[in-house]
């Protein structure tokens, strides 16, 4: 079993990063930058809390702190299956897999980026809830995380656009979830920009 990139050194990933072998590669390498930016969220949650909110803030903020670690966890599971889902996908093309098997395996190599995605999203609207509760000395911080964020999700989303012209365009069992996952794509990417560009224009007001 592959060891999981969380237990690994960041030297070892950045070193396999850079290989020639097929992964990781830019999901696994954006699904790492989306929790780092979570990281860096929540430590300025944890900071904000510190500074003796007002009433109602504290609890708030414990909230906010809680989703961004339960973001997190998708994230770091992300991180380590994105490999592991192109790899399986590559080996049934090795192996001359029927079309139907090859198909499932790039179905779910869409659908750990999408997560992902989805997770880093999510991540964004918390970031959004935090602004007004952020000490000033630490808006540059929370400005970092929200961009880290969008780089992740614009990352995670060039991996789906790829892999989702290998879905064969003839095979009408894949057709609606090909669509769906198209448009859902396509509303991830228009969402996380106009988030994106809220939260730094009301930061920029801090």
């Amino acid at each position: 079993m592959q060891e999981s990139i969380w237990t690994a050194t960041l030297a070892a990933f950045a070193s396999d990063l850079a290989g020639p072998q097929p992964s990781p590669a830019a999901g696994s390498a954006a699904s790492v930058s989306a929790r780092l930016a979570v990281s860096l969220l929540i430590k300025v949650l944890e900071i904000a809390k510190k500074r003796k909110p007002a009433a109602g803030d504290g609890t708030q903020l414990d909230a906010l702190i809680q989703a961004a670690r339960i973001e997190s966890e998708v994230m770091a599971k992300a991180s380590d299956e994105d490999g592991a889902a192109f790899a399986e996908y590559l080996d049934r093309i090795r192996k001359k897999a029927d079309e139907k098997t090859v198909h499932a395996a790039m179905l779910r190599a869409i659908e750990v980026p999408m997560t992902a995605a989805r997770s880093s999203a999510r991540a964004l609207a918390l970031s959004r809830e935090a602004v007004p509760l952020v000490p000033t000395f630490i808006a540059a911080d929370l400005g970092a995380a929200v961009l880290l964020l969008s780089g992740a999700i614009r990352a995670l989303l060039i991996t789906v656009d790829y892999n989702l012209r290998q879905l064969t365009a003839d095979r009408s069992d894949l057709a609606a979830e090909r669509v769906q996952l198209a448009a859902e794509r396509v509303q991830l990417d228009e969402q996380s920009q106009t988030q994106t560009d809220a939260i730094i224009r009301e930061l920029r007001l801090k």
